[in-house]
């Protein structure tokens, strides 16, 4: 199953967006989808909202978004569509009311997906719960739904573990590092290949 990244964000939510959709990220922007707002004006539209219910306030440590990274392993074998549909299906089921930008990278070995999300719900006001356990909002209902979306494309399947928490509401779900991934597949192919092609194939 994927690995799960969550973490706030202060200040200017601009900044996440327009690293997220960059072109040479998401393939000229054709793996980079919205919901609840449009993907050019979504720092302006969740600006607005925050407006709306008196949420804009100018405390630098006021959260204005949330930023999730979605990681999937290298033997899932997903397409970029997979994989972008996979990080869109997760913000529309579990954040409905939210605005959130969701991006696919493709500049790594390894594909995931950010997604932007809006710290306050569209319809009434209320801000996303940052408690780690909270079973609609927190990590662990974000981890269960990304398993759960992700199991129905065959994602290779993790052990569970204990979702552990690090610095200051930056929560993170880590199965298995990918570094470590990585040096153990490529030492398995180093055994197996008789030349770089053969290796750059395997990687493949």
């Amino acid at each position: 199953m994927p690995i799960i990244k969550r973490k706030a964000l202060h200040g200017d939510i601009g900044a996440s967006l327009n690293y997220i959709t960059q072109d040479n990220k998401t393939d000229n922007q054709t793996l980079v989808s919205s919901n609840n707002c449009g993907v050019a004006t979504a720092k302006e539209e969740m600006e607005m909202v925050r407006r709306k219910f008196h949420q804009d306030t100018n405390d630098k440590n006021d959260r204005v978004g949330y930023h999730i990274i979605q990681s999937f392993a290298l033997e899932d074998n997903l397409t970029f569509e997979q994989a972008h549909e996979i990080g869109v299906r997760l913000a529309k089921e579990l954040y409905p009311q939210y605005q959130a930008v969701i991006a696919t990278h493709v500049d790594r070995l390894h594909l995931h997906n950010h997604i932007i999300i809006n710290s306050v719900n569209k319809e009434n006001g209320k801000k996303l719960t940052d408690r780690l356990a909270d079973q609609e909002e927190g990590l662990y209902a974000l981890r269960e739904a990304s398993n759960r979306i992700s199991s129905e494309y065959g994602c290779h399947q993790l052990e569970e573990v204990p979702i552990t928490a690090y610095k200051k509401r930056d929560y993170s779900y880590k199965p298995s590092g990918l570094k470590n991934v990585l040096k153990t597949t490529m030492r398995k192919l180093l055994k197996i290949t008789k030349n770089i092609e053969e290796f750059v194939n395997g990687l493949r």
